[in-house]
């Protein structure tokens, strides 16, 4: 018996990881958007955020959002050490296949 195309699905997992910096207006946004187009897609999943040192409320508002979303993680940069870096440090955190 060939296993079905819903069967594969529900057996795969991934992380995404959202590299932030400064994104307080954005984030809340993004992360739903995000939820909603893989959400029932995979057995498990995991949203990364990445704060990279911003300088506004994007931290506070990151580890607010893990009260809303079960599947969101947050992580913290000291200070802003840039993208690439950021999107590596994500990489390093994730349990699963890695989206970015």
């Amino acid at each position: 018996m060939v296993p079905s195309k819903s069967n594969q699905q529900s057996n795969t997992t991934v992380s995404i990881v959202v590299p932030a910096f400064n994104e307080e207006q954005n984030l809340a946004a993004t992360v739903e958007s995000i939820r909603k187009a893989i959400e029932g897609k995979f057995s498990e999943y995991e949203i990364i955020i990445v704060n990279d040192g911003s300088m506004d409320g994007t931290g506070k508002l990151a580890e607010s959002l893990t009260l809303q979303y079960p599947h969101l993680r947050v992580v913290h940069n000291p200070h802003n050490i840039g993208y690439g870096f950021t999107v590596m440090r994500g990489a390093r955190e994730a349990k699963f296949n890695m989206f970015n």
